[in-house]
């Protein structure tokens, strides 16, 4: 699954290493035109449980095997902890399935 388009608050948190700050480096990559899924499936630290999740709930909604997927998780940053939320669904248009993966911070650990 190919990124298309990030938020302008997602580059501004990876452009100053805020973003998966515990994920092996696994923020940095994730900007247009990186491969969403193999960025999860490399997780090697100890949220590797979080990211091997969402990878599964990704590919379920991609093979329309549900319309949608949620993942609550920590998310650690150099300067807090946090519970974030991922939301996964996604919509056809033209005979192309597209996925949209919504990223949420929502409270303090």
């Amino acid at each position: 699954m190919i990124i298309l388009v990030v938020c302008k608050i997602w580059s501004w948190l990876i452009d100053r290493d805020i973003a998966f700050a515990n994920t092996n480096g696994g923020g940095k990559q994730l900007c247009e035109g990186v491969n969403y899924l193999e960025v999860c499936d490399s997780i090697t630290s100890f949220d590797k449980v979080y990211s091997q999740s969402i990878s599964t709930g990704i590919r379920k909604v991609i093979a329309n095997e549900t319309t949608h997927y949620s993942l609550k998780y920590p998310c650690y940053t150099p300067k807090d902890k946090r519970w974030c939320t991922d939301q996964v669904t996604s919509y056809d248009n033209e005979s192309v399935r597209y996925v949209i993966v919504y990223h949420e911070t929502f409270g303090e650990l």
